[in-house]
């Protein structure tokens, strides 16, 4: 945890500061697990948020990997080299990534074998993907907008 201010300018969901300033550390070798049960089978999609706060810590020393729902999505994450630096957040968008129409989101954090230290996460956001498009408008003056690439 840090008082120190962070760098959460080149969030696309702006997470708060003082969300940002602290972070949840695996205690293991076996990482860190979070379980949800979700109400209902739905698609969702998952927002990871890290911000390196270890001054030890520098490029290569902390990687980890990213297991969604028992399967490996992303691997050899480097907050440190991929945010370029202390107090600088990194995100990990997963879209879509569990479904379709699961109950339960498991997220799995576990050290890389080339890592010195053990894997973090700082916040995350698990979004219901709805499964009907929203086309009632909520008033006459409300239009949809619809992207279409010509050309």
């Amino acid at each position: 945890m840090t008082s120190d201010n962070v760098d959460v300018s080149g969030m696309p969901d702006l997470v708060p500061m003082v969300v940002m300033q602290s972070n949840v550390m695996a205690t293991t070798t076996t990482g860190l697990v979070y379980n949800f049960s979700q109400p209902g089978s739905h698609t969702y999609g998952i927002n990871l948020y890290f911000i390196e706060l270890d001054p030890a810590v520098g490029a290569g020393s902390r990687v980890f990997d990213l297991s969604l729902n028992g399967r490996l999505t992303v691997q050899n994450v480097d907050v440190f080299e991929g945010s370029t630096g202390l107090y600088r957040a990194y995100t990990v968008f997963t879209p879509y990534a569990f479904g379709p129409y699961v109950d339960y989101v498991a997220i799995t954090i576990t050290p890389s074998t080339s890592s010195v230290y053990l894997p973090f996460l700082s916040g995350l956001e698990v979004m219901q993907v709805f499964d009907n498009p929203m086309v009632v408008s909520t008033a006459s003056n409300d239009r949809m907008f619809i992207y279409t690439k010509s050309g």
